[in-house]
């Protein structure tokens, strides 16, 4: 349902505000979740910060969801800057 919702470039964004504010925290936002919100050409920045900010967020950083990160950057769509904010400490 959320991978769903992440990809839907019109209602995207409103939708997973919506399933967020219904299943909270108890939601395990997965890798294909967030390479879906990643993909997304026209909300991903405001659907990756929506993921983010949700309490006990973690940040899936593998290589498959920086290098979607890094070419939807490359089209100046700005999710990376989104993961470069919310990248734990080293």
């Amino acid at each position: 349902m959320f991978k769903a919702a992440a990809r839907n470039k019109e209602g995207g964004a409103n939708v997973i505000a919506l399933l967020l504010a219904r299943y909270g925290a108890s939601v395990t936002i997965t890798e294909d979740i967030y390479k879906a919100a990643a993909g997304n050409e026209e909300s991903s920045k405001k659907i990756m910060a929506l993921l983010l900010a949700r309490p006990g967020a973690g940040l899936i950083n593998t290589e498959k969801v920086v290098i979607v990160n890094y070419q939807v950057a490359c089209l100046n769509l700005e999710p990376f800057s989104i993961l470069k904010a919310h990248r734990p400490p080293n």
